[in-house]
């Protein structure tokens, strides 16, 4: 048996509270497989299955006890599940792609800043951030909790894969995180950019 840990930050979606120290779940693995099929997962994939474990053994947030916790900044040992550097790279060094939105509250509203692989072309901008936005439109209402403080913000990034000889495009989210902003915010902002290179959003 080994041992690994999974550590990460936290932030509580409801007063925005955090934590000094980090939290640490321990694992006993039977073989480096074990480990590895964390350290393959995206964060948002991780992201949800130790919010999971946290909702099952009843951790709530320290000062307002509300239980719709956010984790991020994940680790499994020593690697970081998400890296953007690496994404980057990765996207230099293969067929990937990558798109992300930021939205930050910045005092008179939100602001909304794009970014992405330069080789992103309006096709593949346009079938991603409809996918993007369809994934925020059916996430989860607890993901999204608007706060009156002027903090906060949404941060979501998608891996695509171009497979130029198939016609094919695979997408996978690989982080999302969202704090103080209500899902009503976010969509409005969003299609409002969106509609300036005429992608279709559904309602």
């Amino acid at each position: 048996m080994e041992y690994h840990e999974i550590s990460f930050d936290t932030v509580c979606r409801n007063c925005l509270s955090t934590l000094e120290i980090r939290s640490v779940y321990s694992l006993m693995c039977d073989s480096e497989n074990d480990i590895n099929r964390y350290k393959e997962m995206t964060e948002y994939d991780l992201m949800i299955l130790i919010e999971k474990w946290r909702d099952r053994d009843g951790h709530k947030c320290e000062f307002c006890n509300s239980s719709n916790v956010m984790v991020y900044n994940l680790k499994v040992d020593d690697y970081e599940i998400y890296n953007v550097n690496r994404n980057i790279q990765k996207c230099e060094e293969s067929n990937f792609l990558m798109l992300q939105f930021r939205f930050q509250k910045n005092g008179n509203g939100i602001e909304l800043i794009p970014s992405g692989s330069p080789e992103i072309n309006g096709l593949i901008f346009r079938y991603c951030s409809n996918e993007i936005y369809k994934f925020l439109l059916n996430s989860s209402g607890k993901y999204f909790k608007y706060n009156s403080l002027d903090v906060g913000g949404t941060h979501i990034e998608m891996m695509i894969k171009n497979d130029v000889k198939n016609s094919e495009i695979e997408t996978k989210i690989e982080v999302f995180r969202s704090t103080g902003m209500s899902k009503e915010q976010v969509l409005v902002n969003l299609s409002d950019y969106l509609k300036q290179f005429r992608v279709f959003v559904p309602f």
